[in-house]
C-alpha cells in the first residue's frame, strides 16, 4: 500500500500532500489549506468509507491543449510587436 501512495503523490505533481489513513483511505491535504477546507475534507472522509481523492492540475492539461495554442501564438506575437519599438526618450 505504501508504493501505491507514493505513485499517487507523484501523479499529483507535488501540489498536494498524500497521507494514508488506517482504513485504506488515501486522503490529500493541500499544503496551504484553510480551516474550512480541512473541515470539508474531514466530513467527506467520515461519509465515504473507502475512497481515493486525486485532483489533476489544470495547468498540465491546458498547457498543451490544441484549443489554447492559437491564443499563445497571438499573445506572443502581440507582445513582440508592442516591445519591438523602443519607448521614446524623456
Amino acid at each position: 500500500m505504501k508504493s501505491f501512495t507514493v505513485e499517487l503523490a507523484l501523479l499529483s505533481l507535488k501540489m498536494y500532500e498524500m497521507e494514508e489513513k488506517v482504513n485504506y483511505k488515501v486522503v490529500e491535504l493541500h499544503r496551504f489549506s484553510t480551516k474550512r477546507h480541512l473541515m470539508v475534507m474531514n466530513a467527506k472522509n467520515r461519509t465515504l468509507k473507502m475512497h481515493i481523492c486525486l485532483f489533476a492540475a489544470s495547468e498540465t492539461v491546458a498547457s498543451r491543449s490544441p484549443d489554447l495554442t492559437p491564443m499563445d501564438f497571438f499573445l506572443w506575437g502581440y507582445l513582440k510587436q508592442v516591445y519591438a519599438t523602443p519607448p521614446p526618450a524623456l
